[in-house]
């Protein structure tokens, strides 16, 4: 490992209050799943699930809104929950589907989009059961939220990785016709 990574490491697993071993474990599981450089990212939410911080269940269900709010308006909407459903292989009529029942359950101020709030809102209602007496949800919710958060990041990246191929070989295919119909090679 590069020193100053090492270094980096250990000061922030200290700022987290864990074992830099801890961390570093976490932290390479982190790097294994996305197959990526340190980014900080999803360290930072396993960070939560395993250092013993306790975010409250509202945050948590507002990291999930803010991983899903692709373009950070504060709102969710048509295209980005599509997105995030096409990413779990689902397909498009399912993920009309889905957009028409978030809206149906989610969307209370009916303005066909969804606030943080309201998103925050839902989720904390629905996972109720899970909240534990300080306000946070058990250390078992918490890790599989961490994991559900950093795979949604993957799947999003991977499916961006996959619209930019698709519209790179778009492109070359039509550079390729170009040059054919004016007699290039």
């Amino acid at each position: 490992m590069h020193r100053f990574a090492a270094l980096s490491l250990r000061h922030t697993a200290m700022a987290a209050k864990v074992s830099p071993a801890r961390f570093v474990c976490v932290a390479k599981a982190g790097l294994q799943a996305t197959g990526s450089s340190y980014t900080g990212v999803s360290v930072s939410c396993r960070m939560f699930a395993t250092a013993g911080a306790r975010m409250k269940a509202e945050d948590w269900c507002g990291k999930i809104f803010d991983a899903i709010d692709f373009n950070k308006n504060g709102y969710l909407d048509k295209d980005e929950v599509k997105k995030i459903v096409l990413c779990f292989g689902e397909n498009h009529e399912q993920a009309e589907l889905r957009w028409a029942k978030l809206l149906e359950h989610v969307d209370t101020n009916k303005d066909s989009k969804i606030s943080r709030s309201e998103y925050v809102s839902y989720w904390k209602n629905q996972t109720s059961d899970k909240v534990e007496k300080d306000g946070g949800y058990s250390k078992d919710y918490e890790e599989y939220l961490a994991n559900y958060i950093d795979l949604l990041k993957i799947k999003s990246q991977q499916h961006e990785q996959e619209l930019a191929d698709e519209r790179r070989q778009d492109t070359d295919t039509d550079t390729a016709a170009a040059k054919s119909v004016i007699g290039g090679k």
